[in-house]
């Protein structure tokens, strides 16, 4: 079983309309099968592209490629015993001191193509950063409060994008990012 994060798929700004998420399913899995009539979305969560793909024994690079043939999407492809994981690790890492006026919001950053180099991104005005893998970097967002002790939507310093963008200039390479909601929501569904 792989989870498949699509960069740029439900994105608010990005497109006029959102394309359900049932839609993208139904085409990606349209796609897949051209490659092996066996495999298949089985999941989705979230409305930013977050799949559950039944590959079939297509090798994780190769869903990846042909999945943004058909979409014009780039896509991160991990497996779902990997991201378990990497949500171990990401779990034993201390979280990052209560500050009054900020929500540490946390989730992962994956690379979703070229050559990352070692390291591990600075840590941000935006969030705080962890390498877990090559492939992975913990974040936690630094979601600023307003006086009720919500989000401030007027005060954002951008959303997952942004993460992604910013440990891509770190470390090379194309990146995307989830909350962690979105990536545990996901695997959830993997007994659904």
């Amino acid at each position: 079983m792989l989870a498949v994060f699509g960069v740029n798929i439900g994105n608010l700004g990005l497109r006029d309309r959102r394309q359900p998420m049932r839609g993208w399913t139904g085409s990606l899995t349209a796609c897949l099968q051209q490659v092996n009539s066996r495999a298949s979305v089985v999941g989705a969560f979230g409305h930013t592209g977050n799949f559950l793909v039944h590959s079939a024994g297509i090798p994780p690079e190769q869903v990846a490629r042909r999945l943004e043939q058909c979409s014009g999407h780039s896509f991160a492809v991990i497996p779902t015993t990997e991201l378990d994981r990497l949500l171990v690790k990401m779990n034993a890492l201390a979280r990052p001191r209560a500050v009054r006026g900020i929500r540490w919001t946390p989730g992962l950053v994956l690379e979703v193509s070229g050559s990352s180099r070692p390291g591990s991104p600075e840590n941000r005005q935006r969030a705080l950063y962890r390498r877990l893998s090559h492939s992975a970097v913990a974040a936690w967002k630094r979601d600023l409060l307003g006086p009720g002790g919500t989000l401030d939507r007027t005060r954002r310093r951008g959303g997952w994008g942004a993460l992604a963008v910013e440990v891509g200039r770190k470390l090379g390479g194309v990146w995307t990012a989830r909350s962690l909601r979105s990536v545990e929501g996901l695997l959830q569904r993997r007994g659904a």
